[in-house]
């Protein structure tokens, strides 16, 4: 796209990025949009969930404004003197990103005074439930970061990181958008827990329905409409898409109520769910071991119970090195 600068974001300020964003929101309505100038767009919305977060706020700002079509025509018209040309900053060099500049005029007081964000984290073994203004209630599991914003029409969650577990307030005219990585789950009336771990996104429907949109290159444009049951897991080369009975997804869900179940789960997948609650870790150093099978429910801080029940039913050996509790035969 000519005189927009696309360089890597971690080079950008949050102000560059929000100009730059403009700039795309105006050059989209141009008459010589063209399929190259949608992806640069594509790959650039692609390359930060920061850069995802801007557009759509400053989306908003176009509509709640209702400047789009008389700052669109002025586009044309908007012609800086030589030296004017010459002082602004190369990625605004655009009729584009010209006719940005007049929408922050016209909309400035809208978007600079809205709330930009708020951030909630818990710590290993935490659990917080956040209530939204619009009635949506949003549960952080352990160790969980998430950012909110409610600005306009746009409601927006960033899931850092961790598992939350959202029961929302569905509104038309207000859709609420979660963005974990390269994915964006779009509520269509919903009560869903959503996992962010190693890399991988895991979606899960208990009840109403989702829209999973994945940005990653290999899925260009790829969509999953998820109903009641459906548990979708994104990675970096694939989406898979299984079904789960209620009372699958209730068990997983354990963490809610305090406790972790395990049906006919290995040592070492129950270890590593009690290692992400507990500063005190768990280790299994002979796979073998680690291969064992085991069926209990337990609270989520009951490492000391966790192991006498591996000790009595796999007949496995425990010891303490430090802060470690070492699981052999």
């Amino acid at each position: 796209m000519s005189g927009l600068n696309t360089q890597k974001p971690s080079s950008r300020s949050a102000n560059d990025v929000d100009e730059l964003a403009g700039a795309w929101i105006i050059r989209k309505d141009l008459p010589d949009w063209s399929e190259a100038d949608r992806a640069t767009l594509d790959n650039w919305l692609a390359e930060s969930p920061g850069h995802r977060i801007a557009y759509l706020r400053l989306r908003d700002v176009w509509v709640r404004a209702n400047r789009l079509q008389a700052l669109s025509r002025s586009a044309h018209n908007a012609r800086p003197s030589r030296r004017q040309w010459r002082n602004l900053p190369a990625f605004l060099r655009g009729a584009g990103a010209l006719s940005f500049m007049a929408v922050i005029g016209a909309a400035g007081l809208v978007y600079f005074s809205a709330p930009r964000e708020a951030v909630y984290a818990t710590a290993i073994g935490g659990h917080e439930t956040v209530p939204l203004a619009d009635g949506t209630q949003i549960e952080l599991n352990t160790d969980t970061e998430l950012r909110v914003s409610e600005i306009g029409s746009q409601r927006i969650v960033k899931l850092e990181k961790g598992d939350a577990y959202f029961s929302v307030k569905h509104d038309n005219a207000r859709p609420f958008v979660v963005l974990v990585g390269s994915n964006r789950i779009v509520d269509l009336g919903t009560r869903f827990e959503i996992s962010s771990e190693h890399g991988a996104l895991r979606v899960a429907l208990l009840e109403g329905r989702a829209r999973l949109e994945s940005a990653h290159p290999w899925a260009q444009a790829h969509t999953l409409l998820l109903k009641s049951g459906d548990v979708a897991i994104a990675t970096e080369n694939a989406i898979s898409l299984q079904k789960h009975s209620a009372e699958q997804l209730t068990n997983a869900l354990g963490w809610r109520r305090g406790v972790l179940v395990f049906e006919h789960a290995t040592l070492a997948d129950a270890v590593g769910e009690f290692n992400r609650y507990n500063t005190q870790q768990l280790a299994v150093v002979d796979p073998a071991v680690g291969r064992l099978k085991i069926d209990a429910t337990l609270p989520v801080n009951g490492i000391d119970g966790f192991v006498r029940v591996a000790q009595d039913v796999l007949g496995v050996r425990a010891s303490r090195q430090g802060n470690v509790i070492v699981i052999s035969r």
